[in-house]
């Protein structure tokens, strides 16, 4: 079943047709230059889109949820590697949307211990296999930094 995350509906419905245990949350918008330029569409999918899975998943009686977050919350950290404790400083309406699906699902947590929830915070490959098999090699302008 394909649908928008936005969907209360449509998303009652998969969780109504399917036996589901618990979630990979995948669903958003990602490219950080083009957040700039519509940060109210970034907000509405990677926020509010969030909220309505996490109601679905409420409402299915689903409380296990990996979140795909990103390494962006960091903002341009100057130590590296860069502790999970480090502390969120996202420079951009992109990563300003994880950090608040992060904050979002961390006070769900502690206010119902029911959940079980975990955010990975993933950084950007940088480059791919010059055959093309391996890694991004797009078709048009670029979403990430170093395609």
């Amino acid at each position: 079943m394909r649908c928008d995350v936005r969907d209360a509906a449509a998303l009652d419905c998969a969780f109504a047709e399917h036996e589901i245990h618990a979630v990979l949350h995948l669903a958003r918008r990602k490219a950080v230059g083009h957040s700039v330029s519509d940060p109210i569409g970034y907000y509405d999918v990677n926020v509010a889109g969030s909220l309505a899975l996490v109601r679905a998943m409420e409402r299915a009686g689903v409380r296990t949820l990996i979140f795909s977050s990103s390494a962006t919350v960091y903002g341009h950290n100057q130590r590296s590697p860069i502790r999970e404790s480090a502390p969120y400083a996202a420079v951009n309406p992109y990563g300003r949307t994880k950090e608040m699906v992060e904050r979002m699902l961390a006070d769900l947590a502690r206010a119902d211990v029911r959940w079980g929830i975990a955010c990975l915070r993933f950084f950007n490959s940088i480059g791919a296999h010059e055959s093309g098999l391996l890694g991004e090699h797009p078709h048009g302008p670029p979403d990430n930094l170093v395609p």
